[in-house]
């Protein structure tokens, strides 16, 4: 495309057209117009004139001496004008001819651009099926081994070491939450499931945990005063991710990373595609080579990369995960100096909801609960695992098969205090249709919906389906405890 929209330092300015055969034969054939026009125009007039007189011809030679310089200047001005305005018109046919080989060469490049991002399009889709998928079952699995570690851990007469490296297990299979949410983000870049929180806590954490699995160092300093934000910590921590590790990677010779953060208000002169107001920004800088000018228009698009072993994919995933956050990111860069990528998200009005406590395994019973989950060993897990913290636990493959059960336990003395319906089900009725029907029979039922699937609309809007709260795989035993604590008591008060 380069090759076609060229800058013109020149442009706007005037300058003598370029001499071609096309332009000295139309200057020509202006010159020999403008020799005729003037001699036609003297011819005609001397016919008329002179037709009717007795010596035609002795008149026509007195007014050829008398007006001979005029006529000779009238013809030679005429020949100068028409002469450069036939010039000029064979330099404008030129021109037109030009115009329209490069708007057709422009129309064949863009109709080749469409082809090529339309097979594209069809090819990423099939790898986004394919990754949704994965990721899916992962986060399946993950959820089964971080469930029976939990439930180990409750175990009695455990070792305090065992204890120690059960836990550093849980916390491995938790920040692989974050590769399956990368395939996710890639597949089909769900919304976020946003929850409030401290913006020096995650960039913190984020920058400490990104630096633990890199060779570099990386200095962070953040402003005292930073806000509260709204996001999916899971998929801003991958943002945040890759933007360390391609600054790390931009400085081959070694460096140190930087994280910066601070509070800005944007007002009309801020050249930001965001409204007016306070956001808090993320800089991310290195003191690498730097990207050239002609690439900085390009490091957001899908598989631009200017690495041998990159796959083009990182700088994309973080744009569309800040973009869904209702942010933006932006770059600054000079060759062998460094660039630095500044995130903007906007600040959260809501207060950080309070971490609650472990629930006591030796808590009174808190009422029967339903779960629905088309993997057996996640149903015996989350049966086992709820049963030790109180709950009388049915469990359900299907949505079909749920309904059924909490109409029949309405019925009874002892009705289901909460629901936990999985999303996504391969044979049978999903979460989705359950919901449905549930809200249908009891529009005040109690449901939780999980997904090892999190871009599901439902997982980022639940309450527009009238779940009460979302929890997405894989969870720990706190998460999954604490929300669904908190769903009942609502319901009895």
């Amino acid at each position: 495309m380069k090759a076609l929209i060229r800058d013109d330092p020149q442009r706007g300015r005037f300058r003598f057209p370029k001499l071609t055969l096309r332009r000295i034969l139309f200057g020509l054939a202006g010159m020999v117009l403008g020799l005729f026009v003037p001699i036609g125009t003297y011819l005609l007039r001397l016919f008329v004139v002179f037709r009717g007189t007795q010596a035609p011809v002795d008149l026509f030679f007195y007014e050829l001496r008398t007006h001979s310089s005029f006529y000779l200047d009238m013809t030679i001005a005429g020949a100068l004008i028409l002469g450069a305005l036939g010039f000029y018109i064979g330099a404008a046919k030129g021109w037109l001819s030009q115009q329209r080989d490069e708007l057709k060469e422009t129309h064949d490049f863009y109709q080749a651009k469409i082809a090529e991002e339309v097979l594209r399009a069809k090819k990423l889709e099939a790898v986004s099926r394919l990754a949704g998928g994965i990721a899916h079952d992962f986060n399946n699995i993950l959820t089964m081994v971080l469930g029976n570690l939990a439930l180990v851990k409750l175990s009695s007469g455990l070792e305090k070491e065992a204890e120690e490296r059960i836990t550093a297990a849980e916390k491995a299979i938790l920040s692989a939450k974050g590769m399956t949410q990368q395939l996710l983000t890639f597949s089909r870049g769900g919304a976020p499931i946003k929850k409030t929180i401290e913006a020096n806590r995650f960039i913190r954490e984020a920058a400490e945990f990104s630096a633990r699995n890199s060779k570099l160092p990386c200095d962070v300093s953040l402003a005292s005063s930073l806000e509260r934000i709204d996001i999916d910590h899971g998929q801003m921590s991958q943002a945040l991710h890759q933007l360390i590790l391609n600054a790390h990677q931009a400085m081959p010779q070694g460096g140190k990373v930087r994280v910066r953060g601070e509070t800005r208000t944007l007002g009309p002169r801020d050249d930001l595609p965001l409204p007016h107001g306070k956001y808090v920004k993320i800089a991310v800088s290195d003191a690498g080579v730097g990207i050239p000018k002609n690439h900085l228009p390009n490091i957001f698009d899908p598989y631009f990369t200017t690495k041998s072993d990159g796959s083009g994919l990182g700088l994309t995933i973080a744009h569309s995960i800040v973009a869904k956050h209702k942010g933006c990111i932006r770059v600054e860069s000079k060759e062998k100096v460094g660039s630095t990528f500044n995130i903007y998200l906007p600040i959260s009005e809501n207060p950080v909801p309070e971490r609650t406590e472990a629930p006591d395994p030796e808590a009174p019973p808190n009422g029967r609960v339903l779960v629905m989950d088309d993997e057996e060993m996640i149903r015996n897990m989350l049966k086992t695992l709820l049963s030790r913290f109180g709950y009388d636990v049915v469990a359900a493959s299907d949505g079909a098969e749920a309904v059924d059960a909490y109409k029949k336990a309405s019925l009874s003395a002892n009705p289901f205090v909460g629901v936990i319906l999985d999303l996504t089900v391969r044979d049978g009725m999903d979460g989705r249709e359950a919901i449905e029907q549930l809200l249908a029979f009891d529009p005040e039922v109690k449901a939780i919906v999980s997904s090892g699937y999190s871009t599901d609309p439902i997982m980022s809007a639940y309450q527009d389906y009238g779940f009460k709260g979302v929890v997405s795989k894989p969870y720990g035993t706190e998460e999954l405890l604490s929300i669904l604590r908190e769903m009942i008591q609502e319901n009895k008060a």
